[in-house]
């Protein structure tokens, strides 16, 4: 019955003239008379009409709504209460630390300024580790692996180039590769029929990784020109040092 009132735009506790006054401001317009091919309008004058027949026989059979419960307002339904917000963390300052490439094999492991920093073999450019400082805020480091004058990197792989004659590389020679940042060194054997330009693929000859895994080591060949033309000029000039020595010997025994 609350939801006729509603409709009529009255309270509950109106009376009957109240209620008439009511429907005769909605009837008159919302009447289909006044609002033709309206079907809202229609539709709501039907509404309208139901619910002011529904109110005047419950007012004349002296029907009475109850009364609403007065609900205090700590009882009323509240809207829930956001979740408590986490104190905001201070930003973690990120700082750059530059490594010799020979440092991927050995790992790090010092202690500064009362600041203690572990590294483990096999890191990678860019691999981030937190640190805490001797104030408990906490720090992370950014490693970064410096260039190596003569190699390329990619990764874990390495590349660089032997330069020299062929009569320098001769096949199977053992030779050193320069610079090689493993510690100790590293050594190949020339491979057989050098060609000016020839990759050789080295394996496990780059840098390490952390899990046992090893990147390769990419050597490319660069064969200078031998020196024929240095050669060939000391083989002319002996043999006219030569022819010279043969002519004073034979006029010698001539004139004599």
């Amino acid at each position: 019955m609350r939801q006729n009132y509603a409709l009529l735009g009255v309270d509950p506790e109106a009376d009957i003239d109240t209620v008439k006054k009511a429907y005769r401001k909605l009837a008159k317009e919302l009447h289909p008379d006044h609002n033709r091919g309206n079907h809202q309008a229609v539709e709501r004058f039907t509404k309208v009409t139901d619910a002011y027949d529904a109110v005047c026989q419950f007012i004349e059979r002296g029907g009475k709504l109850p009364s609403q419960p007065n609900i205090p307002p700590w009882a009323q339904k509240q809207p829930p209460s956001p979740p408590p917000s986490r104190p905001k963390e201070p930003p973690v300052l990120t700082v750059d630390v530059h490594f010799e490439m020979r440092m991927v094999y050995l790992g790090f492991n010092e202690t500064s300024n009362g600041i203690h920093l572990s590294i483990p073999k096999g890191f990678m450019d860019g691999q981030t580790f937190d640190v805490t400082t001797p104030n408990k805020n906490k720090m992370r480091v950014r490693a970064r692996i410096k260039d190596l004058d003569g190699y390329a990197r990619k990764g874990r792989m390495l590349s660089t180039t032997v330069v020299g004659r062929r009569s320098e590389l001769l096949r199977g020679k053992t030779i050193e590769i320069k610079n090689h940042p493993r510690p100790g060194g590293l050594s190949i054997i020339t491979p057989k029929d050098i060609v000016d330009g020839e990759t050789m693929v080295l394996k496990n000859g780059g840098l390490p990784g952390v899990n046992g895994t090893q990147g390769d080591l990419l050597v490319t060949f660069i064969l200078l020109p031998e020196h024929h033309w240095l050669r060939r000029g000391m083989e002319w000039i002996s043999g006219k040092i030569i022819l010279v020595i043969f002519l004073l010997i034979v006029a010698e025994k001539l004139f004599s």
